[in-house]
Formats: C-alpha cells, sequence, structure tokens
C-alpha cells in the first residue's frame, strides 16, 4: 500500500480531509485499510481536530449514475446537518437541479435532513470510530 500524506482544507462547516490516493482507489474505505489502520486513522483525526467528527462519505455501491466524490474522508462540526452535507455532494459532483439525492448511514435508513451530525454519529458509527455514509441518486423529474 503506498504512503498516504493527509492534510487538511477547511471549508464553511467542515474540514475535507484530503490523502494521496493509492492504486487502491476504487475499493470502499473499509476494504482499503484494515480495521487498525483505521482506528489508527481515525485518531489521528481526532487529534488533529479534537471537535469534529470523523464522516466516512461514499457513493452507494448501488447507484448507477452519480460519479464518486474526489475524497472520502471529511470532518464535519458536530452542529451540521445532514442538509449541509447533501450540499456538498451536490457541488462537488455539480449535480443538476433535477437529480435528487439522498443520505443513508449504513445500516440502510435513509436521513433527515435536519438531523445533526452529532445525533447521527450517535446513533450510527462504526467501531472503528467513523460515521459511515453513502450517496445515492434517483431522478425526479426526469
Amino acid at each position: 500500500m503506498a504512503k498516504r500524506d493527509i492534510y487538511f482544507s477547511k471549508k464553511e462547516d467542515f474540514v475535507i480531509v484530503n490523502s494521496v490516493s493509492d492504486d487502491e482507489e476504487d475499493l470502499p474505505f473499509k476494504e482499503r485499510l484494515t480495521k487498525n489502520q483505521r482506528e489508527n486513522s481515525f485518531e489521528l483525526l481526532r487529534e488533529k481536530c479534537p471537535d469534529c467528527i470523523p464522516v466516512v462519505l461514499e457513493k452507494s455501491k448501488y447507484d448507477k449514475f452519480l460519479p464518486k466524490l474526489s475524497t472520502s474522508r471529511y470532518l464535519f462540526y458536530p452542529r451540521s446537518r445532514v442538509s449541509e452535507i447533501l450540499f456538498l455532494v451536490r457541488r462537488d459532483l455539480k449535480l443538476p437541479r433535477h437529480k435528487s439525492i439522498y443520505l443513508q448511514a449504513r445500516t440502510g435508513i435513509l436521513l433527515s435532513m435536519s438531523k445533526p451530525v452529532l445525533e447521527i454519529y450517535a446513533d450510527y458509527k462504526d467501531e472503528d470510530g467513523f460515521l459511515y455514509l453513502t450517496y445515492m441518486s434517483e431522478d425526479v423529474f426526469g
């Protein structure tokens, strides 16, 4: 596995965690790294930004239409809401207005737009410390 350099970019109410990608870029985060590596990554992120919640945001494996985000790891402030995460996804993917997108937690539960990230984290965080969310699309008007 290639060495990963982590750097932070603060925007609005979240921090983007970018890393130099390796050859396994197309694999989901949980398949790219062992549990121990994910736990170490979680600890590193919490040290850098202790007030933030580490989130892995990836395209649903069932979605055939949306592209992938350029990075999958984000740090959101506890007060951030699901609507802000959806705004981030729409903006970064440059989606047209007619394209509807949804977020779900690891259990397949669709998330309420007004729910704070802190509540979602408390309900759905993984044993490695990360909150795993997936995004998916549904054409509503087209």
